[in-house]
């Protein structure tokens, strides 16, 4: 029996350009020496055959495999043929064949729920303005969902299969994914295949997608593993155990009477009135999805030999109350994958997590957050950032509108990842500098494209702030000279520092005349940051 990585089937997306690997087992009944190769074929032509190295997995005739095939321009469809024969004789015991292969770009959609999101709940969807469906060059595969080793996948159909973009398909697509591949589809005459590997999950933190070094290894983050293991300690198993699997049911019921009113387009507030808040968090312990580093494990690591353009990484709503680890936490998910899957300069796209009325002093770690986030786009080469300002929803974390997030990522993967001369990135506070009359000058890099407030004359300017001490903030006007913005405040004289569109929801309103949001901030005048503010 030949056994292939589930992701290596039917309708795949290879990794154009690259050296793809093709990996899996193979159980022979016979005791007869085996050879075994892989072909890659089209039109029933061989276009390249590759010798397969097979090892001993134990005593009996039970192997595994891992070939190479060489690189590939874009293009398909292909067929993948892995097959083993006879040594003596060269009789052909057993073959394996994947059809409806495809050589294109690759990319891993990851984070929590806002890109796992799926476009059944978008809103242009759900009203019926959108009907571009039909691209079946677009394939995405699901990751199953395991909780923690060992644990049973979640129950989906669409497990480890690849769908093939349509009206049917569509809906079951993360909406940001289809917005994403779409426009950069779309965007080159080439049409290149998309490939979009689905691994998310809802309510998870950045812990639980790296492996315990990453955690062990930093100072500041051992503390994550020091705490689940004070849970561990204290917990009775067989409770706990039970615990999840009452949650769980409760967590189906509430889901399908939530899509039964959502299907009435009641809003999310009335659907909360009706049948209560949604039932969160589920118990933590041993069989908890969010546990540190357990969806690496069950999620990430099998498909390690799979080639990628890039990784598009949305989350951070789930580290808002631990923000002040974010950064590194961040940084050490961005090395760890890197040199997990053999690319040390693998691209990374970061959404910013996008405006929410977060509860108290959360706010100002949410904002910290985002920092975090802008920060590593500058610091660590091959990671860029989409701007989330004008896309988030006081009251609902996730926004039911995904079009503009997965068209950002398409400009900022066109020109960071795929070197085309496009604009992708809104105006950046480079400087800050005092002048007369106590007001602040904020310099922006625009790339040429000047300032403005807002998609419409006329509005006026929204999101900024003065503090003349660090601890209080207070609105500030803003007025623009070129890339110069002049901020003032009549109640601080002396202002040290200037943020912008800072905290949980904060409306904002300062682009690039490209309409491209302007990168939130924080900035300090020379020496003047006091030593105890955060993030």
């Amino acid at each position: 029996m030949i056994s292939l990585s589930p992701i290596v089937s039917h309708h795949a997306v290879l990794q154009r350009d690259r050296e793809v690997k093709i990996w899996g087992e193979i159980t022979c009944r016979s005791d007869r020496q085996i050879h075994a190769e892989c072909l890659l074929m089209r039109e029933e032509s061989v276009s390249c055959m590759v010798p397969m190295t097979l090892i001993h997995m134990d005593e009996t005739n039970h192997y595994s495999f891992e070939v190479g095939m060489p690189p590939r321009q874009a293009g398909g469809p292909y067929t993948i043929c892995v097959r083993y024969f006879a040594a003596e004789d060269q009789e052909v015991i057993e073959q394996a064949e994947v059809t409806d292969v495809y050589f294109g770009d690759v990319y891993l959609i990851a984070g929590q729920s806002n890109i796992e999101f799926r476009l059944k709940n978008d809103t242009e969807y759900k009203d019926h303005t959108l009907t571009d469906f039909a691209y079946p060059q677009i394939r995405s595969f699901r990751v199953s969902r395991v909780d923690y080793p060992g644990a049973k996948p979640e129950n989906n159909p669409d497990n480890e299969s690849w769908l093939v973009l349509s009206e049917e398909t569509a809906e079951r697509f993360s909406a940001v994914s289809y917005y994403f591949a779409r426009s950069i589809f779309l965007s080159s005459e080439e049409k290149i295949p998309i490939g979009l590997i689905d691994a998310n999950r809802g309510g998870t933190s950045a812990l639980t997608w790296v492996d315990e070094a990453c955690l062990q290894n930093e100072e500041t983050l051992k503390s994550y593993l020091d705490e689940y293991q004070e849970l561990l300690a204290s917990l009775d198993f067989e409770q706990n155990r039970c615990d999840n699997e009452v949650y769980y049911v409760t967590l189906e019921v509430y889901n399908k009477e939530a899509e039964k009113l959502s299907a009435l387009h009641l809003s999310l507030a009335e659907i909360e009135k009706r049948i209560g808040l949604f039932p969160w968090p589920p118990p933590a312990g041993p069989f908890a999805y969010r546990s540190p580093c357990v969806l690496y494990h069950t999620m990430i690591q099998p498909y390690l030999q799979f080639e990628l353009k890039a990784v598009l990484y949305y989350q951070g709503e789930e580290d808002v109350d631990k923000s002040a680890q974010y950064k590194t936490l961040l940084r050490c998910l961005i090395l760890f994958w890197r040199k997990a899957f053999g690319q040390e300069d693998l691209p990374f796209v970061l959404v910013q997590i996008a405006p929410y009325e977060y509860l108290g002093e959360t706010g100002d770690m949410a904002g910290y957050v985002r920092l975090a986030q802008s920060d590593l786009s500058n610091e660590l080469p091959n990671v860029s950032l989409v701007v989330t300002t004008d896309c988030g929803d006081k009251d609902n974390i996730h926004p039911p509108s995904k079009r503009t997030i997965g068209e950002r990522l398409s400009l900022s993967v066109q020109k960071n990842v795929l070197g085309r001369d496009v604009s992708a990135q809104g105006p950046v506070c480079k400087s800050i500098r005092a002048v007369d009359g106590g007001g602040l000058v904020v310099a922006f890099e625009t790339e040429g494209t000047g300032l403005v407030f807002g998609r419409e004359k006329g509005e006026p300017p929204r999101g900024f702030s003065v503090t003349p001490d660090g601890h209080n903030w207070f609105l500030a006007d803003a007025q623009i000279n070129q890339d110069d913005l002049f901020l003032i405040s009549q109640e601080v004289s002396r202002p040290i520092g200037a943020r912008y569109a800072f905290g949980g929801y904060v409306p904002a309103n300062l682009y690039s005349r490209l309409a491209l949001p302007a990168v939130p901030f924080i900035a300090w005048l020379s020496e003047e940051k006091p030593k105890h503010v955060g993030g």
